[in-house]
C-alpha cells in the first residue's frame, strides 16, 4: 500500500498552479494528511470527474490508458475538467497516445522520495526514492468553461496537504 507524500502533492499543486480536487485512485474529493493512504480504491467509472482537477497515479500502462479514456469522455462534456498524471519517464513512449493533449510540467529525478506506505509493524514510513525519473503530465481546464470546482470549505476530510519539513 502506497500513497503520494503530502509534500509532493503540495509541490505538484504549486507547479500546475491549481489545487487537485479529486483523487483518481480513491474517488475522494480531497486528500487527508496521509494522502488517502488507507482509503480503498474505487472504480473510476463510479466517480463524477466533471470540472475537477484529477490526480492519476497509475500502476500500469493499461490502467493509465483506461483512466485517461474515462477522463477524456468526461472532458468532452465538461471542458473545465483537468488531469494531472504521475508517470515513470521510461513509460512516455508507450503512453504517448494516452498523454496526447497533455504537457510535461515537471520531472522528479531518480532518488526522489515520492511515496509513503506502511512498514511490517504497521507504522507509517516513507518508501525509498525511485530508481528512475518520474514525470508530471498536466492538461489544464478550459478557462472558458462555465465553472471550475474548488476545494470544499468544510468537510470531514482535511483537504490541505501537510508541508514537508
Amino acid at each position: 500500500m502506497k500513497a503520494l507524500l503530502p509534500c509532493v502533492l503540495g509541490h505538484i499543486e504549486r507547479v500546475i498552479a491549481r489545487h487537485v480536487t479529486l483523487d483518481g485512485r480513491t474517488g475522494l474529493l480531497c486528500f487527508d494528511p496521509l494522502c488517502n493512504l488507507f482509503t480503498p480504491r474505487r472504480p473510476l467509472s463510479s466517480i463524477d470527474l466533471s470540472n475537477h482537477v484529477v490526480l492519476f497515479i497509475p500502476s500500469s500502462l493499461r490502467e493509465i490508458s483506461e483512466q485517461l479514456a474515462v477522463y477524456r469522455r468526461c472532458r468532452r462534456q465538461y471542458p473545465g475538467t483537468a488531469a494531472c498524471v504521475l508517470l515513470p519517464a521510461f513509460c512516455r513512449c508507450k503512453a504517448e497516445a494516452s498523454l496526447r493533449g497533455m504537457r510535461r510540467v515537471h520531472r522528479f529525478e531518480p532518488g526522489t522520495v515520492l511515496f509513503n506506505g506502511v512498514d511490517r509493524e504497521g507504522m507509517l514510513a516513507p518508501w525509498p526514492g525511485t530508481s528512475y525519473s518520474v514525470d508530471v503530465w498536466y492538461e489544464a481546464p478550459d478557462e472558458g468553461s462555465v465553472w471550475l470546482r474548488t476545494r470544499p470549505k468544510s468537510t470531514n476530510v482535511i483537504c490541505w496537504a501537510v508541508a514537508c519539513r
